[in-house]
């Protein structure tokens, strides 16, 4: 008997059906497998043949339309297949012909719709923030925000839909948490430090610290691909590396895991600082 195919796979349901929740609240629609060549106008385009053809033949997992049928950008999932030569070649046709025509595309992995922070996983921070820029860049352009005035995600006290106060910043709780705790005297400093850097393929790497007395401080590291999407990832990575210190320096308080001393910091940093471009960074001393 010979099998049907299902058009999403479990990972991919669960992909659409968030990217269809935050949609509904912004008037937009999300489709799936939609063909690349009914994105972009690829007639007489000046692409390659070979960029022509596969655009005819592949499809985006999700697009995203504005109410009036318009495409705004889409999300590929990338699952264990995608390290594959044959995929790793396809995809970067795919980021070739989104760079070309300057259309937004998201690339994520499991853990982007697996881990929740406040409620809120990385997919869903990365199309929130993607609306909430569109929103800033109205309000500008009626002069209801000044001109000059940056957006910045983390800033938006209220979005629509979601319950939190300040939604995008996620590591708010964890803030609260560090200040709590120098508060007690268990810390010597109650800010993190964050500085963010950026490799030759513009992927994002990252430590953060914070100061435990004079002479240890909690110590970690992140990193995150870098996207052809228009949102402050540095934003992101500083949340992530945040809400991981916090949970690192519990560690270090409950003795699970060992401090760095201020030497070891200082290494590390010069280290980051001559490996990767600087990007983005609060350094915070007491």
């Amino acid at each position: 008997m010979l099998k049907l195919k299902k058009i999403m796979n479990n990972p991919e349901q669960v992909t659409h059906a968030d990217i269809k929740d935050i949609c509904s609240r912004h008037n937009a629609f999300v489709y799936p497998k939609v063909r690349i060549a009914d994105v972009f106008e690829i007639s007489n385009s000046g692409i390659s043949s070979r960029e022509y053809s596969f655009a005819l033949k592949s499809h985006f997992d999700f697009t995203v339309y504005d109410k009036e049928s318009n495409p705004l950008f889409s999300v590929e999932f990338d699952g264990p297949g995608h390290k594959e030569p044959n995929q790793m070649e396809n995809d970067e046709l795919k980021d070739n012909l989104c760079r070309y025509f300057n259309f937004p595309l998201l690339r994520i992995s499991y853990e982007y719709i697996t881990n929740e922070y406040r409620n809120m996983t990385i997919l869903g921070w990365f199309i929130e923030t993607w609306f909430a820029s569109k929103y800033f860049e109205e309000a500008q352009e009626n002069g209801e925000i000044d001109y000059y005035e940056p957006f910045i995600a983390s800033g938006f006290s209220y979005i629509q839909g979601l319950k939190n106060k300040f939604p995008l910043c996620l590591s708010s709780n964890e803030r609260a948490k560090m200040f709590e705790l120098f508060s007690r005297g268990h810390i010597k400093f109650y800010v993190p430090s964050v500085a963010i850097f950026k490799d030759d393929k513009k992927n994002y790497h990252s430590i953060g610290w914070i100061y435990i007395d004079d002479t240890k401080v909690a110590f970690v590291k992140e990193n995150m691909q870098g996207q052809f999407f228009p949102t402050p990832i540095h934003e992101l990575i500083d949340e992530l590396t945040t809400i991981k210190l916090y949970a690192h320096l519990m560690d270090v308080l409950n003795g699970k895991a060992m401090p760095i001393s201020l030497e070891e910091l200082e290494k590390s940093i010069k280290f980051y600082n001559s490996s990767y471009s600087f990007c983005f960074g609060c350094y915070y001393k007491p």
